[in-house]
Order: structure tokens, then C-alpha cells, then sequence
């Protein structure tokens, strides 16, 4: 019962904010076979009602301050590493943040209170590049992975400590065990394979995309590149 409250508490608290949020201009594209059998798209545009732009403003904004005045506590708080004073503050998140050593005393701490912040984990290294894309390792620089049951009763080891926005699953489980088709418990790389692997500018095959063709859509094999990120300019 705990966990179906839970589930229909974040449904009440999300379904709101992205309705009250939902863009008003919208952009359709529709389909057209052309006369040489390529399909085209042609895009439409329209405009919907909004509801109240204001409600999802004032959630984004709520948000945002609840997670920056906890890294600022967590900044605020020095260490030492490498021979160097900083701050404790590493990387936050929309609903997170990730810090050196422990939390600030301050700091409301709870693994079920709503509002709290909840302690998922410690890692002894990490490296972050980009904005949710970052590696938690073991001391012995292994990532760290979650055992996953499945309802028929199989189960399959899953790269939780690797975390990489658009990198696809197949290539994360590539980075870490030899991956053999249909072995849900594969043997392991070197332990640092992972770690040193994990940089921006590197490639990696295995990743299937869609490509349009005359008649539809094949898909094809081509490679991830881990891209350093990109900021537009102007209001976000």
C-alpha cells in the first residue's frame, strides 16, 4: 500500500505542474508520399489555450531554490583534497545533489519523509563530464551495478553506477562486461575499463539509429560519440 500512495502522490504532483505548463504553440508535421516514393513532412503550426503558466513557473522556481540553497550549505562546508581547500558541493541535479564526505548537519535528511533529501548512495570515486553524464566507482575503480529481477525469475546485472545521457543501454553494459547475447549474468571487463574509457571525444559502436530511406525507415548500426556539452545562449 506504501508504494501505491507514493506512486499516486508523484502522478498528483507532476500531472499539475505539466498541464499548467504545456506549450501553447504547437508544431505538427504530417506526412506526404511524394511522387518518387519518398516520404516528406510538412510541418504545421497551431496555438492551444494555456491553462496557467504561472503554477509551473512558480514549481520550476520553488525547485530550483530548494536544490541550490543545499549546495550552497554543502559549498559552504570546506575539505581538503589534492592539497587543495574547497567546497564540499561536486554536481546537483533537478531533484539532487552530489557532495564530498557527509551531509551538512542542517541538511534535512530522510529515506521516506516527503520534502526530505534522501541518501542513495556513497561512492569512494567518481568523475563527472557533463550534465547527467557521470561514472560512480568501487575503491578498486569497478562500476558500481544493481542485480535486476524480472517477473518470470530471470535477472540481469545493470550499470547503475554509470550514468550517461543518450548513451544507449547495450553500449553502457559494453563498457563493463563482455556482453554475450542472452547471458544475463556476463563476466567482467578489467576493472578500470570503464573509468578509463569514459571521456569526452571517445567513440563507441553498437549504437542503432532510424534512417529514412525511399519507402520508410531501416535501422542501422553506427557509433556514440561522447560530446562535450553545448549551452545556448539567451533565456533557457
Amino acid at each position: 500500500m506504501e508504494g501505491a500512495c507514493a506512486l499516486l502522490l508523484s502522478v498528483f504532483f507532476n500531472s499539475p505542474y505539466g498541464k499548467m505548463g504545456m506549450r501553447q504553440d504547437r508544431i505538427n508535421k504530417v506526412p506526404e508520399l511524394s511522387d518518387d516514393g519518398d516520404i516528406h513532412f510538412i510541418n504545421t503550426e497551431d496555438t492551444t489555450e494555456g491553462v496557467y503558466l504561472p503554477f509551473a513557473c512558480f514549481c520550476t522556481a520553488a525547485a530550483r531554490a530548494i536544490t541550490i540553497r543545499a549546495a550552497q550549505k554543502c559549498y559552504d562546508e570546506k575539505v581538503m583534497v589534492d592539497g587543495e581547500e574547497c567546497g564540499r558541493f561536486i554536481y546537483a541535479d533537478t531533484d539532487s545533489i552530489h557532495i564530498i564526505g557527509d551531509p551538512p548537519k542542517n541538511l534535512w535528511l530522510d529515506q521516506k519523509e516527503l520534502g526530505a533529501w534522501k541518501n542513495e548512495g556513497r561512492f569512494p570515486i567518481a568523475k563527472y563530464l557533463r550534465p547527467k553524464t557521470y561514472i560512480h566507482c568501487n575503491a578498486d575503480y569497478s562500476v558500481y551495478t544493481e542485480k535486476l529481477e524480472h517477473k518470470d525469475g530471470t535477472y540481469e546485472m545493470v550499470p547503475e553506477g554509470l550514468k550517461c545521457a543518450g548513451m544507449p543501454d547495450n553500449i553502457k553494459r559494453s563498457l563493463i562486461f563482455k556482453v554475450k547475447e542472452d547471458d544475463p549474468c556476463p563476466k567482467r571487463l578489467l576493472k578500470k575499463y570503464a573509468w578509463d574509457n569514459f571521456f569526452i571525444g571517445n567513440k563507441f559502436e553498437g549504437k542503432k539509429t532510424q534512417v529514412r530511406v525511399p519507402g520508410g525507415l531501416i535501422i542501422r548500426e553506427t557509433t556514440y560519440e561522447l560530446k562535450e556539452q553545448t549551452f545556448r545562449s539567451g533565456l533557457l
